[in-house]
């Protein structure tokens, strides 16, 4: 259980970085990155938050993504 928890997270953190850079890509990819957190719910919420935290900056591509998701 830990296991698959813990790999989760891995998998989960994976595809929100992936997403971000695909939001900077731009050309339509920006709303597939979008539809994906969509996707992934609360937990897709809650991995793009901590991506926020982890690139420690008002202006990043995480944040942008909150905005955009309107998340609170």
């Amino acid at each position: 259980m830990l296991y698959q928890k813990w790999h989760w997270e891995f998998l989960g953190r994976w595809i929100i970085r992936t997403a971000c850079m695909l939001f900077l890509a731009g050309a339509g990819a920006d709303d597939a990155a979008i539809e994906v957190v969509e996707d992934l719910g609360e937990d897709g919420k809650r991995l793009l938050k901590q991506e926020a935290i982890r690139q420690n900056c008002r202006f990043s591509v995480a944040q942008t993504m909150i905005v955009m998701l309107d998340i609170d």
